[in-house]
């Protein structure tokens, strides 16, 4: 957990300066990911950011299976600021 905290961390909050353009790219905000209690501090803290700079999120999560939901994954999930895209093999290479 420490080395991915020390990997992923500085690379979701490099660009903070308000008069830079920034995509914030996150693949799976997932199970591995949710051991980092500062991880899931610093998605909510970009994705608290990105009404107030030029940032846009950009992130997977993972579709619950089994019926298992993560909580901190729905909690991103149920944002109100937050656009859900559910991509299937029907629609993935829609244009």
């Amino acid at each position: 957990v420490a080395d991915f905290e020390e990997t992923a961390l500085p690379a979701v909050t490099r660009c903070d300066d308000a008069n830079t353009p920034v995509v914030v790219v996150i693949d799976e905000v997932g199970k591995m990911e949710l051991k980092s209690e500062k991880f899931i501090a610093t998605v909510h803290a970009a994705l608290d950011r990105k009404g107030e700079q030029k940032r846009m999120v950009l992130g997977t999560l993972p579709t619950p299976r089994y019926g298992h939901k993560i909580q901190e994954v729905e909690d991103i999930r149920a944002r109100e600021d937050v656009l859900v895209l559910k991509i299937k093999q029907a629609n993935r290479d829609a244009a």
